[in-house]
């Protein structure tokens, strides 16, 4: 029966029409069957009751039997049916064959299609079209799902964007207060005491060397900020590239974050290097936003390490700190990530990780992050190649 249902379009088409001929046939058959069995009925009647002589011999033509009006009715009825009988009953059952050819195969398509094409039109796209039929229409209502998954897909993605815009416009707002206002404070300060000498040299030089302190963290708001404007927006490149390449620009980056840090990042090898493409500023920008995290919390070492299997490219960078807190999950959006500490702002772990995040997911792949049973946290960043 499943096999009958999804049947193409044409071999439907073909096989209802078949079967109304072959109906029909039948019909037309039974039809002047029963016509040419009345014939022989009133022919036999009239011969039995003496309206027809009969002397042994077959006349010519069968009609010489019949004398009377029905007689001679039911032999044209015969004449005619032998005649125009198949076309008779074909006419209508070609109608009737189209008109079941639509309801069973175009009405519930073309109604599902009407329908979806409203909803599209009143923008909303929470809906499914139901059609299981893999005819050419179920294929095309298949492809229209398909389609509406995508704008869905896009509609909320864009959703996100809008959001986390005013989200970082608010948290960019919310944190930069706190150094505006100490500048402020500061320049109030020398403006009423510095006139009078009544400001130390001592103090003046902490209060300015504060006060650069305050404009470096301003000037990290912004670069967050243009970062994380530019993400959403942004689309993989991609470009031939190999592990030991991308390796040694991590290595560069790494060995500057741990002097910073006063830590040590260590490389474990890549015993699999092939040519694949990527896009290696989405990669770079994962590595050092995890390394920097991994070296803020860890105790004494960082390990890095590459997988790459198939299509799938991973990243591995763990620390031997206290790992990541109970109950700690990935930031969904910007305003998880400042996570609303006002001490550390935009530079707080969640920013870090929300920025891995997109950037695994604009790649095609996924950030995860859970705490080993050594001790301390492993971060893993997967990414689709080529």
């Amino acid at each position: 029966m499943d096999k009958l249902r999804n049947l193409s379009i044409r071999k439907s088409v073909i096989l209802y029409i078949f079967i109304s001929l072959f109906v029909s046939l039948l019909l037309w058959i039974a039809a002047y069957g029963a016509a040419a069995f009345g014939v022989q009925v009133q022919s036999a009647k009239e011969i039995s009751d003496g309206s027809v002589y009969y002397d042994g011999n077959l006349p010519a033509k069968p009609d010489l039997y019949i004398r009377s009006g029905q007689g001679r009715f039911l032999l044209e009825l015969c004449d005619f049916i032998l005649v125009y009988g198949f076309l008779v009953f074909s006419v209508p059952g070609i109608v009737i064959a189209v008109l079941l050819f639509y309801r069973n195969k175009i009405q519930k398509p073309l109604q599902e299609l009407k329908a979806a094409s409203r909803q599209i039109e009143e923008n909303n796209l929470d809906f499914h079209i139901n059609y299981e039929n893999h005819d050419e229409l179920g294929q095309l209502c298949a492809e229209f799902e398909k389609m509406r998954t995508e704008l869905e897909s896009n509609n909320r993605k864009m959703w996100r964007m809008v959001e986390a815009e005013k989200m970082l416009r608010a948290a960019i707002a919310h944190d930069i207060r706190t150094p505006l206002a100490t500048l402020r404070g500061y320049q109030e300060m020398m403006l009423e005491f510095l006139p009078g000498s009544a400001l130390s040299q001592e103090k003046t030089e902490e209060m300015l060397q504060e006060g650069m302190e305050q404009i470096d963290r301003i000037n990290r708001f912004v670069e967050t900020m243009r970062i994380l404007s530019g993400l959403e927006t942004r689309e993989a490149v991609w470009e031939p590239t190999s592990l030991k390449q991308l390796e040694t620009r991590i290595r560069m980056s790494a060995g500057v974050l741990g002097e910073e840090y006063g830590r040590n990042v260590t490389f474990l090898p890549v015993y699999a290097d092939k040519d694949f493409q990527a896009d290696a500023g989405f990669v770079l920008e994962v590595a050092e936003n995890l390394i920097s995290n991994a070296l803020r919390f860890a105790n004494e070492n960082v390990s890095v390490r590459f997988i790459l299997d198939g299509d799938s490219l991973a990243l591995e960078v763990a620390d031997d700190g206290k790992g990541y807190p109970q109950g700690f999950s990935l930031p969904e959006d910007i305003h998880q990530a400042g996570g609303g500490h006002q001490k550390t702002g935009l530079q707080h772990l969640g920013i870090g990780l929300y920025i891995s995040r997109i950037c695994c997911e604009k790649h095609g792949g996924k950030l995860t992050v859970e705490n080993r049973s050594e001790g301390g946290g492993m971060a893993r960043a997967t990414f689709q190649v080529k």
